[in-house]
C-alpha cells in the first residue's frame, strides 16, 4: 500500500480519536463535526483551518468530477506543457 494512503488513514483515525475525546460522542454536531468540536473547546483558529481545508477539498473534488482536467481550463501555457493519458488523467509536464 502506498505510504501516503497509510499516512492519511492513520491521521484520520488519530483526528477522530482526539475529537471524540474532546467532546462526548452524542454531542458532536453532524453538520461540521471537526470544526464544531474544536470551536466548542475554544479553539476557533483550528476550527477555521479545518473548515478551510474541508472547503478546499470539496472544491477540488467538484472540479475533478465536473471534468476540469479534460476541459483544459488551466492557462494556455500549462495546457501546452501537459498531456493526458489514455484515461483522460494528467500525466505530468512534458
Amino acid at each position: 500500500m502506498n505510504a501516503m494512503v497509510v499516512a492519511i488513514k492513520v491521521s484520520v483515525v488519530l483526528l477522530v480519536s482526539v475529537a471524540t475525546g474532546m467532546v462526548k460522542y452524542n454531542e458532536i454536531k453532524v453538520e461540521a463535526p471537526l470544526a464544531e468540536t474544536f470551536k466548542s473547546v475554544g479553539q476557533s483558529t483550528i476550527a477555521q483551518i479545518v473548515s478551510f481545508g474541508a472547503r478546499a477539498g470539496l472544491t477540488t473534488v467538484m472540479l475533478i468530477l465536473t471534468g476540469w482536467p479534460k476541459a483544459r481550463i488551466p492557462p494556455p501555457g500549462w495546457a501546452d506543457r501537459c498531456r493526458l493519458d489514455r484515461c483522460g488523467g494528467w500525466r505530468g509536464l512534458r
